[in-house]
């Protein structure tokens, strides 16, 4: 109701994608079962890693939970009182759309002309840009409009500018310039119907109840993943300073003095990253290598 944002839970049919190699850490909490679908069990694991993180309460204490309490909403409301159904899912898939849009034109441009097919441009996206696309999206869902959701939900009062939220929000669903409103309003329900959880058969249940590490119950590294996935290598530091000299002179180019400070952070960023984890050398290296 404060409009404070947790990370993002992504369920994949993968437990290991050739794209993670190498990925230290993901912007999300990241799941895997066969048909990428949420259940009790992940549902369960999630919850308890939200409780160990918080630092306040958010509701009454529970048996099970130290800060969180859990209340089912009743039948058939979901359209009515979700929080997330008034809103928040929405301007996330309107903000995940324009960045899918904007990656897939981006790749037209450098594409070659003779390799310029849907499945080519498939290749392009895998699951951890997804993710990267995903969380950049969150992120400009803005904590006025999460309040707003909430609020409309019946959860809390409505805010004095909710006039100017429900402005943003409408601002999220214009449709970019190549597409008119119906064809927008079709992409961004194109995942409508897609099946996301299910009833657990008592066979799933035993199933679940057998497996090791059931959040993420499958065969170990990425079987399931299509033999084209692209697996992109990790860059050497050389690369890595190699691409910060041709985005420095791209920026130069491009970008006013007053934004140019922008660069120098991530330039200042990355080769913090490089020099934490180099070698340190001597100069015995250089004479004795």
């Amino acid at each position: 109701m404060t409009g404070t944002k947790e990370k993002l839970l992504v369920i994949g049919k993968s437990k290991k994608p050739r794209c993670f190699k190498g990925v230290k850490n993901l912007p999300v909490d990241y799941f895997a079962n066969k048909r990428a679908w949420m259940t009790t069990t992940i549902f369960n694991e999630w919850l308890l890693k939200w409780d160990k993180r918080l630092k306040r309460n958010i509701h009454d204490v529970t048996v099970s939970l130290k800060k969180i309490n859990i209340m089912f909403l009743p039948p058939n409301t979901t359209s009515l009182i979700q929080p997330c159904d008034q809103g928040i899912i929405c301007t996330l898939k309107a903000y995940y759309r324009k960045e899918m849009r904007s990656r897939i034109l981006e790749n037209m441009e450098d594409q070659d002309a003779e390799d310029l097919n849907a499945n080519a441009l498939a290749k392009k996206t895998n699951v951890l840009d997804a993710i990267h696309l995903l969380t950049t999206s969150w992120n400009n869902v803005s904590e006025k409009t999460i309040r707003n959701c909430f609020s409309h939900g019946g959860f809390c009062q409505p805010e004095d500018n909710n006039a100017a939220v429900m402005k943003e929000m409408e601002d999220n669903f214009n449709p970019p310039p190549d597409m008119n409103a119906e064809e927008f309003e079709a992409w961004m329900e194109i995942d409508k119907k897609v099946e996301t959880s299910t009833s657990l058969t008592d066979e799933d249940i035993c199933e679940a109840v057998c497996v090791k590490d059931p959040a993420s119950s499958q065969d170990s590294g990425a079987d399931d993943e299509p033999e084209s996935a692209i697996e992109d290598k990790i860059p050497t530091p050389a690369q890595m300073r190699e691409a910060l000299r041709v985005l420095r002179l791209g920026v130069q180019n491009k970008a006013d003095a007053e934004h140019f400070h922008k660069h120098y952070d991530y330039e200042r960023f990355v080769n913090d990253l490089l020099h934490k984890n180099a070698k340190q050398s001597t100069i015995d290296d250089f004479f004795f290598s």
